[in-house]
């Protein structure tokens, strides 16, 4: 324990901790600066989104109105063209409610029109710009809001505290974060053999099993604390500058190949995290590996960098080596969270400490080499290697020894 507070100290006289601390906050706030800078605009977004909608079913409508004029609309076509027409007044209600920004009615609207286009479809209806998976996309996300109650958001460039914290997390709990945490702090064991400190510290009755576990105890440590630093400046942010209430059972949706289903906002930050505490296990694990390996931190970097990127790459590439085995499945975070809530949730993070398990060991059981002594003045030689010469003049002699 005395040698993990020790090595904190080193971190904390560094200022490496504050340097996070800074960079998390920059950058949070200039997310958080620039999605309040496009509220205006959320109207005008949602509006839009409804064109396409609203051109097919003035087209439907008039198709349906001109059969029954000539008399070639039978029963079928008759149910159709009054869901068609229950799905214009909805529509009509709904974008009414966008533009009126009356945002917490526009659900409602919105499951008049889906229930509508349903029943249209049932009858043999075609209606192109909403149907397959998309349809069920729209009907489920549909479903949650009505069923908790919540009005729409901005979820482009939200500025309320769950869905901007989502938006944090999705920047800074990925790929990023652990690229991050890899340039600020990777040279914790490397740096010690660069400084020749390593020498010092195995004068002292400490193993090099604890000074490598020591050194990987306060990178989890330093983990755990970026993880409270988003947290805590993504939350307090939307809280201090906006009065949008906490809505964590807002719903994220999650599509896969072959089904569409919502998660709350909370679950899936959770997920989020989890995830990122086992991807920085391992990164942090074979970062140390490659630190023994290489010694130098600018090798031990890049080629710890390279890595990843490479594999992660490639396995999003090669579908055959997607799974939680692959420790590069582990960095596709918003795939990975899809196959956590489906079944597969307890096998990352088993795989995750396994990884880390192996790399760890690998690393402790890696011999040091044995190192030249530090050269000093008593063993090298001055003087033009010490060439003088009492047969030579003494002006050469003295040319020499200058």
């Amino acid at each position: 324990m005395k040698l993990v507070k020790f090595e904190f100290k080193k971190i904390w006289k560094q200022k490496k901790i504050l340097w996070l601390m800074l960079i998390v906050f920059l950058s949070t706030t200039y997310l958080y600066s620039h999605n309040v800078s496009q509220q205006d605009d959320m109207a005008h977004r949602l509006y839009e989104a409804t064109e396409p909608l609203l051109f097919q079913v003035n087209q439907k409508d008039k198709e349906l109105d001109e059969k029954k004029i000539n008399h070639q609309l039978d029963e079928i076509g008759s149910e159709q063209s009054t869901y068609i027409k229950n799905m214009k007044n909805a529509l009509f209600q709904w974008r009414s409610a966008i533009h009126a920004e009356e945002f917490h009615d526009v659900p409602n609207f919105e499951q008049e029109f889906l229930e509508n286009l349903k029943e249209y479809i049932n009858t043999g209806g075609e209606f192109q710009v909403l149907d397959g998976i998309d349809l069920e996309y729209a009907f489920i996300k549909n479903q949650w809001m009505i069923k908790h109650d919540l009005a729409i958001e901005n979820e482009e460039n939200p500025i309320s505290p769950h869905l901007f914290l989502k938006d944090v997390s999705d920047w800074l709990f990925g790929i990023s974060g652990i690229v991050l945490l890899l340039l600020i702090f990777g040279n914790i064991l490397s740096s010690e053999r660069e400084q020749e400190t390593w020498r010092t510290l195995k004068t002292q009755p400490i193993s090099q099993s604890q000074m490598i576990l020591s050194k990987f105890s306060v990178l989890l440590f330093v983990l755990f604390f970026y993880i409270i630093i988003v947290l805590a400046i993504g939350v307090l942010l939307p809280i201090l500058f906006n009065d949008h209430p906490f809505e964590f059972i807002y719903p994220q949706m999650m599509l896969s190949e072959d089904e569409v289903f919502a998660i709350s906002t909370l679950h899936y930050i959770l997920f989020k995290i989890l995830l990122f505490v086992g991807t920085g296990f391992i990164s942090f694990s074979l970062l140390f590996l490659f630190s023994t390996l290489f010694k130098q931190t600018f090798n031990s970097l890049i080629v710890s960098l390279f890595t990843l990127l490479i594999g992660y790459y490639t396995t999003h590439l090669v579908s055959a080596i997607q799974t939680p085995l692959n420790l590069f499945q582990h960095l596709r975070f918003n795939q990975t969270i899809i196959e956590i809530n489906q079944s597969h949730g307890w096998t990352y993070p088993l795989f995750a400490s396994l990884w880390t398990l192996i790399f760890l060991t690998t690393t402790l059981l890696i011999p040091e080499r044995k190192t030249k002594p530090i050269k000093t003045e008593s063993n090298i030689k001055p003087f033009n290697s010490g060439d003088t010469n009492s047969k030579r003049g003494i002006l050469l002699n003295v040319i020499i020894f200058v």
